[in-house]
């Protein structure tokens, strides 16, 4: 997924280095909290990118993409300006901004979907 998006965006090496700084971002301040559940080499299940694509699909891009970013606002503001401050940088603004929102929903889905198996 995160392959896919850097190479839709352009200049995917300089994507995949903010999508890496995004997560090790995510992962050392999600570390206590959730234990072992991110892992080094994060993977999104088949049955998390079928429920994403159904939100997409319900909801359209644009208010998927803005409920992904209040959120981040709210839960994460430091994460939030990480990709903001990363995305002002590159010529599609729009694009990497909806494509951080994608990865965090994910990964935030995912790690729901685990800790729910764990316990």
């Amino acid at each position: 997924m995160v392959a896919r998006c850097a190479t839709d965006l352009g200049k995917p090496s300089k994507i995949l280095l903010g999508f890496g700084l995004f997560y090790r971002a995510l992962a050392a301040e999600c570390g206590a909290e959730f234990g072992t559940l991110l892992h080094p080499l994060p993977r999104v299940s088949p049955e998390t990118r079928d429920r994403l694509v159904r939100e997409i699909d319900e909801t359209g891009t644009e208010t998927f993409t803005v409920a992904c970013i209040h959120d981040l606002e709210a839960n994460n503001p430091e994460l939030l300006h990480l990709a903001h401050s990363f995305a002002s940088a590159h010529g599609d603004y729009l694009g990497v901004m909806q494509a951080f929102a994608l990865v965090y929903r994910a990964l935030a889905v995912e790690a729901m979907r685990e800790r729910s198996r764990v316990h």
